[in-house]
């Protein structure tokens, strides 16, 4: 899963860049390089998304693709497959008890996978997954 970044120069005055993300409200960062920016940028985005309060709805990312000033900023495996889980169950209006019937597991496993900071899905259960809601969430 990729967020795209723009990236803005500073201040005539000023030494640097900074960065923010238009799919994602408030969330900004800045460094002295490019290189220090956009490591900046991967960082800041992985701790925004890794424990999201259950109640924020994050928008899904936009393809800026080609699009200047704007930079690829990659979302670290586990926290892009919760995301893509939960998105895939709120579009099915399925709560994540419903899930958890079908995967025959309890309400508190389900959680974790949904939780980026506990998912520790395997492929077998990520397979499962995928059959339980009828999508594919990843692609090897």
């Amino acid at each position: 899963m990729i967020y795209y970044a723009l990236l803005h120069e500073t201040e005539e005055d000023e030494i640097g860049f900074w960065i923010e993300f238009p799919d994602l409200n408030g969330i900004a960062t800045q460094g002295d390089t490019l290189e220090e920016t956009l490591a900046m940028a991967e960082e800041c985005l992985n701790v925004w998304l890794d424990e999201p309060d259950p109640e924020v709805k994050f928008n899904k990312p936009t393809n800026f693709e080609g699009q200047a000033g704007y930079y690829p900023i990659n979302v670290k495996p586990n926290i892009a497959l919760a995301l893509k889980l939960r998105w895939v169950r709120e579009e099915a209006k399925l709560t994540q008890s419903d899930v958890a019937k079908r995967l025959n597991i309890s309400y508190q496993a389900y959680q974790k996978l949904e939780s980026p900071s506990k998912n520790n899905a395997t492929l077998k259960t990520i397979e499962k997954l995928q059959n339980a809601l009828g999508v594919k969430l990843i692609s090897i």
